[in-house]
């Protein structure tokens, strides 16, 4: 099942791939800890560190914009913001730090219910 939905994903990717997954990853920012919040804060901080934005497939000029915008205004300066694409993450998107990583990908979700399924079987 979960390879099926892992095929079914790769065809049908939307255009940008990163749909209501910035919305999640505001949230998740607004809600993280404070000492958290500021370690990834501090972390952007370094002189050339950045924040990498990786989604399945590349962002037009318009999602990238929007995407600077809106981190830029929640967490990191817009100048160290970029941008990669990782067909392996299927959809949705990663905010990579230099340090930690934030994950909202179907991949990871799909990962998630694998092993969940895997439990189930060797409980049974």
């Amino acid at each position: 099942a979960v390879e099926l939905a892992s095929d079914i994903l790769r065809q049908t990717q939307p255009e940008g791939g990163a749909g209501d997954f910035m919305a999640r990853l505001e949230k998740q920012l607004a809600e993280m800890p404070p000492e958290e919040r500021e370690r990834l804060e501090k972390d952007l901080a370094e002189e050339g560190a950045a924040l990498e934005v990786v989604t399945a497939a590349p962002l037009g000029p318009e999602a990238q914009s929007d995407w600077t915008q809106r981190l830029g205004a929640s967490l990191a300066p817009e100048d160290k913001i970029r941008f990669a694409v990782d067909p392996r993450i299927l959809g949705g998107a990663e905010l990579r730090f230099p340090h930690a990583v934030l994950k909202f990908t179907w991949a990871d979700q799909l990962r998630k219910a694998k092993e969940l399924l895997q439990s189930d079987e060797a409980a049974s």
